[in-house]
């Protein structure tokens, strides 16, 4: 995070210091923001930290990067359909 983008108010909650440049986000980058603020701003620290570290984040060493057959595996996707986004990436690397 930028430093002197935020403040504490209390033990365990955060303001901003400014009001956010919405233009970056896309209209659907909005609706699923708002969609998950709303299902974890009553949760706690430990609460959220379980929803959002599940095999993905177990499978990946500490600072390292996710790679994407484990994400896509985490979200049950096919074994055909892991190869294929593969491939694509691959085809896109050689692109490049």
């Amino acid at each position: 995070m930028r430093k002197g983008c935020f403040h504490f108010v209390n033990n365990k909650d955060i303001a901003a210091v400014a009001e956010p440049d919405m233009s970056y986000l896309s209209e659907s980058d909005v609706e699923v923001l708002d969609k998950y603020i709303a299902e974890l701003k009553e949760k706690d620290f430990g609460e959220v930290s379980d929803a959002s570290h599940g095999y993905a984040w177990s499978h990946t060493a500490q600072n390292g990067v996710i790679i994407v057959r484990v994400l896509l595996t985490e979200m049950g996707d096919s074994e055909e359909y892991i190869h294929y986004i593969e491939e694509q990436m691959r085809a896109e690397e050689a692109v490049v």
